[in-house]
């Protein structure tokens, strides 16, 4: 019932919502990740999903009205935001679903740039990973004017998670 009704509420406020299906364990494979960030952004990986954590900018994809979604593993996401009329400022996303059996990861910044399929990399502020708690989280701090397509793979290290 909670679902149903969530559904109602995004699709009252014109949301495209992708299915939070499963996806493969990333503990099986690399996990990739391609978010459009403007300003300081968190994603937090768990053992039962990712959700991101946005500071006072715009949030993963919301920058001047857009709403690009974050993919993982080549499928898109459309983060579902406890403030969904806004697009941006302080917020968490609700978890988006996977399975890891381990957090953990080899992280590499594999590319930022201006667009979507950007294999370059635009100086920006060092993007950093580590444990905080239960969650393996990414540090995005994006200080710089305007918003960068980050992308980026979580490797699971060797012998994690058996």
């Amino acid at each position: 019932m909670r679902k149903l009704i969530s559904i109602l509420v995004a699709m009252m406020f014109g949301l495209v919502i992708h299915a939070q299906s499963p996806f493969d364990s990333p503990a099986s494979g690399p996990l990739t990740v391609q978010a459009y960030v403007d300003g300081p952004s968190e994603l937090h990986v768990t053992p039962e999903g990712v959700y991101w954590i946005n500071g006072p900018n715009a949030k993963p994809g919301r920058l001047d009205g857009a709403n690009f979604p974050t993919y993982i593993n080549g499928e898109a996401w459309f983060p579902l935001w406890h403030n969904m009329r806004q697009d941006r400022g302080v917020d968490k996303s609700f978890r988006h679903v996977i399975h890891s059996d381990s957090l953990e990861f080899d992280f590499k910044l594999i590319s930022v740039g201006y667009t979507k399929d950007d294999g370059g990399m635009v100086r920006r502020s060092p993007v950093m990973s580590e444990m905080e708690g239960a969650d393996y989280v990414i540090h995005i701090p994006d200080p710089e004017p305007g918003a960068m397509w980050y992308k980026f793979v979580l490797t699971p290290r060797k012998g994690a998670g058996n």
